[in-house]
């Protein structure tokens, strides 16, 4: 039987890591064939692996890019099965510039890591601010 609890849990823990920039953490919470895919056709879009991912959180952990670091935010959260849906936003600053993003994201917990991560987001807004 799955745990609701459990899951919601986990994915908590994964929105602390991804915000404290702690890398060797979110990695522990993610299983070896994790299947990531952000939606749209713009530089982070596509489907990504857990070393890509990997490599995505150490660039953003080590850039210094951001004025004010990107923050997630979720603000609801729904639990059946193996999968915990949540909605969210972030907020940041990069070069003068604030960025807020509101996003849907599907976790799909498996043995009780992250195996399946979907993300959709605004992907016209977040093309146009990373590549201005």
């Amino acid at each position: 039987m799955t745990d609701l609890n459990a899951n919601k849990k986990l994915v908590q823990s994964w929105f602390e890591a991804v915000n404290g920039g702690d890398v060797e953490r979110l990695m522990s919470l993610l299983a070896d064939d994790l299947d990531y895919w952000v939606a749209g056709d713009w530089q982070m879009g596509g489907r990504h692996t857990k070393v890509e991912l990997r490599q995505m959180m150490i660039q953003v952990a080590q850039s210094k890019m951001w004025d004010k670091p990107l923050t997630l935010t979720p603000v609801a959260f729904t639990a059946e099965g193996e999968r915990v849906a949540v909605e969210a936003t972030s907020t940041g600053s990069m070069k003068g510039k604030d960025y807020a993003q509101t996003y849907h994201m599907l976790f799909v917990v498996k043995n009780g890591k992250v195996a399946i991560l979907r993300e959709y987001l605004d992907t016209k807004h977040a093309f146009e601010f990373f590549s201005s």
